[in-house]
């Protein structure tokens, strides 16, 4: 049965977005200031697309939104399928003639788990690629992917080993209190990777330079040095060499903190669109929404495990036939464990959502305020979100669920609207707040 519910989670929704309409819309022209007069700021015209590169707008988003179900379904009926059939108990009891219980068994028995999950995932990231291709986004050749993709996932495997041999370390040793030792460890490791991550793991994939001389930057440091964070370092990264989308993000702790913007952007993007942009990026700068988002997640980690360790007899109940799973402390139980957190997870999503969607609503707002204090910074505003939208394919307006269950941004017709209401205030009134 889990086996069946595996296949229907991946297949079919697999097949649907490989099966779509592979022709690539004219979608990276330069759709400038000209869209913001039209009457509704989010309508095709005012985006700078014709009807047909509407629908194919809405046909990726919605390939790209059945990705992330299928994949989060996907791995959520694996989990149970080797919940429901023992793997690891079963795989746990031939080794246990060569290595007694502890950290040698945990590693061994967990690498076959996550390297079974990484094995599930494949499919769905090749039809990621695939569309990424079809729709004039990819710019990576094949062997260059593949190569990314080994080292991500050689990566994560690292980092999952060391954290599985650690927690069930944990579980043998505190029966009663491993889940409050594993969320304090869960959080410091949070943070560790929140700091080290911008440093030793990103340049493994990219190439980041300090913004270069010039109108742009000059337009940064000035904004910076306006909005209270004089030194804020602001990078480039060589996104192209991959992606053709559009972006910008902050990232780092402890020292490490930056905002990056992609080079598609810098290139795609006027000078006043830009700093628009990177006044969104400082909002999150500023309010120190790297931190939020990290104490967000540890708390609700905590949750899961203390939640976890009240629920442990059932977990083990589902972990399989067998007496090798007499209990959490057995390796045996992964499979069940990594069934409850993902379904914890998953049904957490919207929350987690919501909680990014406010701070991506507060950083929105910090750079309209920021914006309305300089002659034309409300209109590059307008500018910059429709233009960011035309050129990533973006729905402006989905389904009220799917950004509900989702987006961990506002929509970006929400996000047009608002700065479309912004200038219309600031036209009819000049004092507009700054």
């Amino acid at each position: 049965m889990a086996l069946r519910l595996l296949a229907a989670a991946i297949i079919p929704v697999t097949l649907l977005v490989c099966a779509e309409n592979g022709a690539v819309p004219a979608h990276r022209q330069d759709t400038g200031r000209a869209r913001v007069e039209a009457a509704d700021p989010v309508s095709p015209q005012a985006l700078g697309w014709t009807a047909d590169q509407l629908l194919a707008a809405r046909r990726y988003s919605r390939g790209r939104w059945a990705l992330l179900l299928a994949q989060a379904l996907g791995g959520i009926a694996l989990l149970a399928a080797m919940t429901r059939l023992g793997i690891a108990g079963r795989l746990q009891r031939r080794l246990s003639r060569r290595l007694p219980e502890g950290w040698r068994m945990d590693l061994v028995v967990a690498a076959a788990v996550l390297a079974a999950l990484g094995a599930a995932r494949f499919p769905l990231l090749a039809a990621r690629r695939w569309r990424e291709q079809a729709y004039g986004f990819s710019t990576q050749r094949t062997s260059a992917w593949l190569a990314d993709q080994a080292l991500s996932h050689a990566l994560e495997m690292a980092l999952g080993l060391a954290v599985v041999v650690a927690l069930w370390a944990l579980i043998r040793r505190m029966p009663r209190w491993w889940w409050a030792a594993a969320s304090g460890a869960g959080a410091a490791l949070a943070v560790l990777l929140a700091a080290v991550l911008p440093v030793l793991v990103a340049p493994l994939f990219n190439t980041f330079r300090p913004l270069p001389e010039g109108d742009v930057r000059d337009r940064v440091l000035a904004l910076a040095r306006a909005g209270g964070a004089p030194g804020a370092e602001v990078y480039t990264v060589d996104a192209s060499r991959r992606t053709a989308h559009d972006n910008a993000y902050v990232t780092g702790l402890l020292g490490t903190e930056r905002i990056v913007l992609y080079d598609t952007l810098l290139s795609g993007y006027t000078p006043g669109e830009v700093e628009f942009v990177v006044g969104h990026e400082l909002g999150h700068h500023v309010e120190r929404h790297v931190a939020v988002g990290v104490a967000a997640g540890s708390l609700a980690l905590a949750f899961g495990l203390w939640l976890l360790h009240r629920l442990q007899d059932r977990v083990v109940a589902a972990a399989g036939p067998g007496p090798s799973c007499g209990s959490l402390r057995s390796i045996a139980a992964l499979p069940a464990v990594l069934l409850f957190l993902a379904l914890y997870g998953f049904a957490l999503q919207p929350a987690a959502a919501g909680v990014s969607r406010h701070l991506e609503r507060r950083a929105d707002l910090h750079a309209l305020r920021t914006a309305a204090g300089r002659p034309g910074g409300l209109e590059d505003g307008l500018s910059s979100f429709q233009k960011m939208a035309a050129r990533n394919l973006s729905d402006p307006d989905p389904p009220a669920w799917i950004e509900w269950w989702l987006f961990t941004h506002p929509s970006p017709g929400r996000r047009i609207r608002l700065c479309a209401e912004w200038l219309a205030r600031e036209s009819q009134a000049p004092s507009a707040p700054i």
